[in-house]
């Protein structure tokens, strides 16, 4: 696995955590939340960290789609042609 996915998978479960942190701050349970000095301010800071998790992922899976059926060294990967043997002589074998 790449650092392009394993960013994109990071990406992806942080966005689930923020939403659920988000529905949190959305509702009657801000309550949960200890230390707060502003619920207006928790909120904001929960809407620009989901929109920043959201590029990251966006930007990774934008990379991980481009860069499919490329090698490290950025060369496509075709399909590999399988030939048989030819043999030139019959008591010829492969080793």
């Amino acid at each position: 696995m790449g650092r392009a996915q394993q960013c994109m998978y990071f990406s992806g479960v942080g966005m689930i955590f923020l939403l659920f942190v988000a529905i949190v701050f959305n509702s009657s349970a801000v309550f949960y939340v200890e230390g707060l000095e502003s619920v207006e301010q928790g909120r904001s800071s929960v809407t620009g960290a989901f929109i920043m998790y959201c590029i990251t992922f966006g930007a990774s899976l934008a990379y991980v789609t481009t860069q499919r059926g490329h090698n490290d060294s950025g060369e496509e990967i075709g399909m590999v042609q399988m030939q048989p043997p030819t043999y030139t002589n019959l008591g010829e074998r492969l080793t």
